[in-house]
């Protein structure tokens, strides 16, 4: 494990960038050939948004696109460019994470002869987005080709394996106070796995009035666990400080477990450094019943279940990825300054802005008072 005193408030200073040309492409598929500040996406690949990031941000962890789940014949552009951006910030003093997309890959040429995808109860694949379905996280093909994009990032200069995504299958869908649809994979390999191990049948109504509900949850998050570990010991297998981190949704505010199949407390042992996604940027909103969106309750109760010493960030949104534009500077220091109140890192959301017309990053030249804000923030935190 990496020495702890690393990540710390100050010390830490991470930065989703997800850019180049796999980010593009992403978009447009994502959101339907929506326009994109293509020259912001190649730039923050090259010396000159490399340089901007860290001296004027300054952020020291990056964490830059390496795999989106395109199949090989048209990823491995991106693979390339995740080296050679990954050499720019090398030189600049700061550390990458290889972002890996876990759970689901794009359905286009050779991926379309994969048998890795997980399956419904009535034989179809699960969605993910436009142009996408979920993977099985049992399946021996699918975990393989995770640990080959492990090895050639880790290859490419990687310091870090982010696993984003963690998501097992069908997530059930909540209706007033019940459960509606599965949840998990029933392809066979899955359900044959669960009648070995336990002697029952998978679940396919989400009752949690049910016992043999409440183990089937318990049996998927499990499983689940295992995976990101023999992944995590794979990659430490290969770099012994290697950095793993991943998406861990939100354990408090959402009910993780159920929805994706996240065992928060479990994987939190895994990774080096925990990090929260959720929709809390700190806002208030006056009008007729006044709101306070903040993050304490859920900072404040995840960290009980960190093992001692581990640092956890939080990410925090609006409405969502492809609909925020770039928050105004003060909603960004608030953000920063409660979570570093809290005790914990803000991730600086760096990418995936929409401005009206177009996706754009955070590095775009339009956006200088937030960047020189966000650096001045930072190196205040560094030196208190």
């Amino acid at each position: 494990m990496h020495n702890s005193t690393d990540f710390r408030i100050g010390n830490y200073r991470p930065i989703y960038l997800w850019a180049g040309p796999g980010t593009i492409r992403m978009n447009k598929l994502k959101f339907m050939q929506v326009e994109v500040d293509e020259n912001v996406h190649h730039e923050a690949h090259q010396f000159k948004g490399a340089d901007l990031v860290v001296n004027d941000l300054y952020q020291n962890w990056i964490h830059l696109t390496y795999s989106w789940g395109f199949p090989p014949e048209i990823e491995k552009e991106d693979w390339q460019s995740f080296e050679g951006a990954t050499c720019e910030y090398h030189k600049l003093g700061a550390k990458v994470f290889a972002y890996i997309q876990s759970s689901n890959c794009v359905y286009s040429g050779s991926f379309k002869e994969k048998d890795w995808y997980a399956i419904t109860p009535k034989g179809k694949k699960v969605y993910y987005y436009t142009g996408r379905y979920m993977t099985c996280f049992q399946n021996i093909t699918w975990i393989n080709y995770l640990k080959e994009r492990i090895q050639d990032a880790i290859n490419r200069g990687a310091d870090g394996i982010f696993f984003d995504n963690l998501w097992y299958g069908l997530q059930p869908n909540a209706l007033f106070r019940t459960w509606l649809g599965a949840a998990g994979c029933f392809c066979s390999a899955c359900q044959e796995k669960y009648q070995l191990e336990t002697g029952k049948s998978t679940p396919i109504l989400i009752n949690l009035h049910k016992k043999e509900v409440l183990d089937y949850i318990q049996w998927r998050s499990q499983k689940m666990t295992l995976v990101i570990q023999q992944l995590s010991e794979f990659a430490r297998s290969l770099k012994s400080d290697i950095i793993i981190s991943a998406n861990d949704y939100d354990p408090v505010m959402r009910p993780v477990k159920l929805i994706f199949g996240i065992d928060f407390q479990s994987l939190a042992k895994i990774q080096d450094v925990t990090m929260i996604e959720n929709f809390a940027l700190p806002k208030w909103v006056d009008r007729n019943e006044k709101i306070l969106v903040n993050n304490t309750i859920t900072v404040r109760n995840t960290q009980l279940y960190l093992p001692q010493q581990k640092h956890l960030c939080v990410l925090s949104y609006d409405t969502g990825i492809g609909f925020d534009p770039v928050y105004p500077t003060r909603r960004i220091l608030t953000g920063m300054a409660e979570a570093a109140a809290l005790g914990c890192s803000m991730t600086s959301k760096g990418t995936e802005y929409h401005d009206g017309k177009k996706m754009t990053l955070l590095t775009a030249p339009e956006y200088g008072e937030q960047q020189i804000a966000i650096g001045n923030l930072h190196h205040w935190l560094q030196d208190h």
